[in-house]
């Protein structure tokens, strides 16, 4: 989406004035204060006070006149608070343009409101909750914070021991009408708090949203067949073993490794597969120098005898074998 001019000189001068701070008075997210969701609100309320400065708080004009005279200017509020702001403006919008992410519908009532409040809380963080760290070394999560997540606990939307065994008429994928709140509670949690996380409340377009979301609560959008996951674990150690190997055999030479990418380099095996499926005949890959040599084994399939004899330098055809240390086309 293109970004007005005037959205991208406040966004400018907001980020020129945030580096302009002493170090001592920044924030956990002040050097992020206009960027992704972020840098949308802040454009919105620049164009509101623009068209009534009256409208707005006073403290939001200090702010932007300061911007606009290219001062060291600090958000009214910043961090979570901006962050928060930045998604509800979101779910705003979608309510006025008659595009809503769903929760589930969710009758009105005594708890009806706290419920679709959960559902949204389990869609925007519950990722935060999910179990990505199976060897528990990730001591870092416990820095910011020790007792999870607040807004994934029903207590914290009104709802009591008691209600766990209530039933509510509910529409979520997988959950069967009148589920009890324990059950929609396992529901969310095994879709957005599993093994696998998604973040996605961030994007802007309204439409790719729902579109993920729509995808993510299907129930059999992780694979759970024992095929299915061996073949995806054969796939991740192929191209984790291409990358040990090159690191062991050839140390001192250039090798663009995925060192920390290995997975989309099966995600793209895999979109390639899926392509074709539907009907796509030729594929272009404009390839980053990271990752090069494995997605020529992995993807493109080039023969690791004729890799290793361009590492050794005892390939034959000159003119026709590419040097794979440096830019290059490749047809499959």
């Amino acid at each position: 989406m293109a970004v007005p001019s005037w959205g991208a000189k406040v966004a400018r001068r907001a980020v020129r004035a945030v580096a302009g701070a002493p170090p001592s008075r920044r924030l956990f997210y002040t050097d992020s204060v206009a960027a992704g969701p972020n840098a949308m609100y802040l454009e919105s309320l620049y164009a509101q006070w623009k068209a009534n400065p009256s409208a707005m708080e006073p403290k939001w004009t200090e702010y932007f006149e300061a911007v606009e005279a290219g001062k060291s200017a600090k958000p009214p509020m910043s961090g979570s608070a901006l962050r928060s702001a930045a998604t509800d403006a979101t779910l705003t919008r979608m309510a006025s343009t008659g595009l809503t992410v769903g929760t589930g519908h969710v009758p009105g009532g005594a708890t009806g409101g706290g419920l679709q409040n959960l559902i949204r809380a389990y869609q925007k963080r519950g990722h935060e909750s999910a179990d990505l760290d199976p060897l528990g070394l990730h001591e870092w999560r416990q820095w910011f914070s020790a007792s999870g997540v607040p807004e994934l606990d029903p207590k914290y939307h009104g709802f009591t021991d008691a209600d766990l065994d209530k039933p509510f008429d509910v529409k979520l994928p997988g959950i069967t009408a009148g589920a009890t709140l324990r059950e929609i509670m396992s529901s969310l949690q095994k879709t957005y708090s599993n093994k696998v996380g998604f973040e996605y409340f961030h994007i802007q377009d309204l439409k790719k949203v729902e579109w993920l979301r729509s995808r993510i609560e299907d129930p059999g959008f992780i694979p759970t067949s024992r095929e299915k996951l061996l073949s995806i674990y054969k796939s991740l150690a192929s191209v984790d073993t291409f990358e040990s190997f090159l690191g062991t055999k050839y140390k001192t030479t250039k090798r663009f490794g995925v060192d920390g990418g290995e997975a989309a380099i099966v995600g793209i095996n895999a979109a390639i597969a899926r392509a074709v499926e539907l009907g796509v005949t030729d594929v272009v890959i404009g390839m980053p120098h990271r990752g090069r040599l494995n997605m020529l084994t992995n993807v493109v399939a080039k023969p690791l005898t004729q890799m290793f004899a361009e590492f050794k330098g005892t390939h034959y055809d000159f003119d026709e074998l590419m040097d794979v240390m440096e830019s290059a086309d490749w047809a499959f």
